[in-house]
């Protein structure tokens, strides 16, 4: 799925802080005496729910469409630390070890940032493509097919099981392996892999922001949870920690009177569909930084 359509090629030029293409950041205010650790060198890693596509007014590039005030960046200013965000909107868990190409544009593997001197690392990874194609696209567009039924639902499980699961379980192998060479490159980095917001609701569809039957956005909801329950279990094999955004943004999913998830309308300057707000990067921030302080 394309979540960045014109906006990437829109991107507002930063007009708030300047930062480097890489994802520098000015270093924030010193950590202060209750810190356990200072964390010099920070490099995140993540797809479009790290990367935060057209949130705030400040874009780093007009390619993987980072923005500059995505979680990331709002840790290392409140940590001081020097970071290296190469989040890109529609990575996957191959990015990690793998090269991506944007719009012609062919992207370093993730993990080429990390080094030895790399103290910490954030992983928000895990959703594949093909299971956000099939929450964002491929169900919406069975919808008028059975309107009071489970459409979707029935497209992707069969006697065999469920094609979703199935490609989730596979990514969980996928990530672990990543964090396993993480700590090859970083021996003394602490790595957190960040889970995914609470982005569909258990009950109840919203037809203005999403396109799903009420039997298919609970089907959704249900592939969300085994997929935080997925990169949970990955943390725990590749050594890693685990930051549960789910139960921080309850109550702000994608029908939510106040969602923190973009619908499918794009808005420069708050979300492109289906992606982040500003206020569920500043919730996701704010746990980082309460577990490492």
């Amino acid at each position: 799925m394309t979540m960045r359509t014109t906006f990437a090629r829109v991107a507002v030029a930063a007009t708030l802080v300047s930062l480097t293409a890489c994802g520098g950041a000015t270093p924030g205010p010193q950590p202060s005496a209750n810190d356990r650790r200072y964390y010099d060198q920070y490099v995140a890693l993540g797809d479009t729910y790290t990367a935060a596509p057209a949130v705030g007014t400040v874009s780093i590039d007009d390619v993987c469409v980072r923005s500059g005030i995505n979680y990331p960046h709002l840790i290392a200013r409140s940590l001081g630390s020097s970071l290296d965000d190469v989040s890109c909107t529609n990575a996957e868990v191959a990015s990690l070890q793998d090269p991506q190409v944007v719009d012609q544009t062919t992207f370093p593997a993730q993990l080429d940032a990390v080094g030895p001197r790399t103290d910490l690392v954030t992983v928000g990874m895990g959703a594949a493509p093909a299971a956000i194609g099939a929450w964002f696209q491929t169900c919406p567009s069975l919808h008028d097919q059975d309107p009071t039924g489970s459409p979707c639902r029935d497209h992707f499980r069969h006697d065999d099981g469920d094609e979703v699961v199935t490609i989730l379980r596979n990514g969980r192998k996928q990530l672990t392996a990543s964090l396993n060479a993480i700590h090859k490159k970083a021996p003394e980095a602490r790595v957190i892999v960040i889970g995914y917001p609470a982005i569909f609701p258990a009950k109840g569809d919203c037809p203005d922001a999403i396109n799903l039957t009420p039997d298919d956005m609970r089907y959704a909801h249900s592939g969300l949870l085994y997929l935080n329950k997925t990169l949970k279990q990955a943390a725990a094999k590749g050594g890693a920690e685990f930051i549960d955004t789910y139960a921080a943004t309850k109550g702000h999913d994608i029908c939510a009177a106040d969602p923190w998830i973009q619908g499918k309308k794009e808005e420069l300057g708050v979300a492109l569909s289906y992606s982040p707000h500003a206020e569920e990067q500043r919730a996701v921030a704010d746990l980082v930084i309460r577990l490492l302080r």
